[in-house]
């Protein structure tokens, strides 16, 4: 039987995957002059990804396409980042999008899938390749609110407990997150538990993998997660993993966009916790030093 801290390994590995495969994807399109869309970035993030064979060929959030997000903005332009949900038509990478090189906002999600164990690996951030302060400092803010509520994480404390410390922070400092879930019942949230992980796949899901036909892959591990809301009475305990991953926008100032830093908890058999974030080699790529 594998471990629960095997199957963490593979989660970590897995989104180290979707995280090189950004980074290379990155690299090549900043250091190039040739203009780029939201489609062309999120193809060629694609085509490394499947590079991959542990990885399945999609991602398990469909829709949109593949399991990817990508959203382009500016700091003059903020509104395409404002993500309500990235399920609609309209929120899917759009062909006649492009780049703004010198002032660009960029939010990206990848929910690679481990092929041999149907566990997933989601990475994901928001990006600022321009200088306004007040925008520079809501980043490092939304991030640092990720790592103080992983901070206050205890065993036995229930997930409904993590999400209300999480809305508690977000409000003094009127911050707001509106992204709906159209799979939660409560119809927002602040993460999910990563599926498979802690509980064991059943004989027929399974099947589902073996298969590997996309959607039938992809709504198995959606409906297999319960959710970090007010409502949740699951416990932490040894194990378990979950995501931290809620967008957030100023109540007050229209010129902040919507930002997020995806994040997995993960709590190891023998009670030692670990923060997912791997984000320095992005920061550093797109001069974002600033948010350590």
């Amino acid at each position: 039987m594998i471990s629960q801290n095997f199957k963490i390994d593979i989660c970590k590995k897995t989104r180290k995957i979707a995280k090189d495969t950004l980074l290379k994807t990155l690299k090549d399109v900043l250091s190039s002059n040739k203009r780029t869309s939201e489609a062309d970035l999120r193809d060629l993030w694609l085509n490394e990804m499947r590079k991959n064979s542990n990885l399945f060929s999609d991602g398990w959030y469909i829709p949109p396409p593949h399991g990817l997000i990508v959203l382009f903005g500016s700091d003059k332009k903020v509104e395409r980042l404002d993500l309500k949900s990235a399920r609609p038509k309209n929120m899917w990478p759009k062909k006649n999008t492009f780049l703004d090189r010198e002032n660009g906002l960029i939010s990206v999600y990848a929910s690679p899938i481990d092929r041999s164990s149907g566990i997933i690996g989601d990475f994901g951030l928001t990006i600022y390749l321009g200088k306004k302060k007040k925008i520079q400092d809501h980043l490092r803010n939304v991030f640092d609110i990720n790592k103080k509520v992983f901070s206050k994480i205890e065993i036995g404390m229930k997930l409904s407990d993590v999400s209300k410390f999480y809305l508690e922070i977000t409000s003094k400092k009127r911050l707001v997150n509106d992204v709906s879930s159209l799979s939660d019942p409560m119809g927002t949230n602040i993460g999910h538990s990563i599926p498979g992980v802690y509980d064991k796949w059943t004989q027929r899901e399974k099947g589902k993998f073996k298969k590997g036909k996309s959607t039938d892959v992809a709504n198995t591990i959606s409906k297999k997660r319960f959710y970090v809301n007010d409502s949740s009475k699951v416990k932490i305990q040894p194990g378990l993993a979950f995501t931290i991953e809620a967008r957030l926008k100023s109540s007050e100032d229209d010129e902040i966009p919507q930002a997020y830093f995806h994040t997995i908890a993960t709590i190891r058999e023998n009670g030692q916790r670990e923060l997912f974030t791997d984000f320095d080699e992005i920061f550093k790529l797109t001069k974002m030093n600033y948010i350590n």
